[in-house]
C-alpha cells in the first residue's frame, strides 16, 4: 500500500522567492528557489550555489524556441549562474553557454 500523505492547505508555510535562500539554508541547502514559468505559470526551479539547477517542468530550452516565457526563464537561470541542468524528464546536461534564448 502506498504511504501517500495528502497535502492540505492547513499548516503550510508560504514564503516568497526572496525568502527561499534563508529557508533552504536552515535545512542545509545552499541555493534559491526561482519562479521559472514556461510549461505552466506556477513552475519553479531550485538553483544551487554550485550551479546545479533542478528545473521541474520547465520545457527544454532547445524546444522552447516559440515560447518567449520559457526562454525568459532559461535566461534568468543562466544569469543567476546555472551551469548544469537536472530536468524532471531526461538526463542531466551542461547548460549551453551559447544559447541565449
Amino acid at each position: 500500500m502506498d504511504q501517500y500523505v495528502e497535502i492540505t492547505r492547513d499548516a503550510n508555510v508560504i514564503i516568497s522567492f526572496q525568502e527561499s535562500r534563508q529557508l533552504l539554508d536552515r535545512i542545509g541547502i545552499s541555493g534559491e528557489i526561482l519562479h521559472t514559468p514556461g510549461h505552466s505559470d506556477d513552475s519553479i526551479s531550485l538553483l544551487l550555489d554550485d550551479g546545479s539547477v533542478f528545473t521541474g517542468d520547465l520545457p527544454p530550452e532547445a524546444y522552447a524556441f516559440d515560447n518567449p516565457v520559457a526562454l525568459s526563464s532559461w535566461r534568468l537561470l543562466r544569469e543567476r549562474g546555472a551551469i548544469r541542468v537536472y530536468p524532471a524528464h531526461g538526463p542531466s546536461r551542461a547548460m549551453d553557454a551559447t544559447r541565449l534564448g
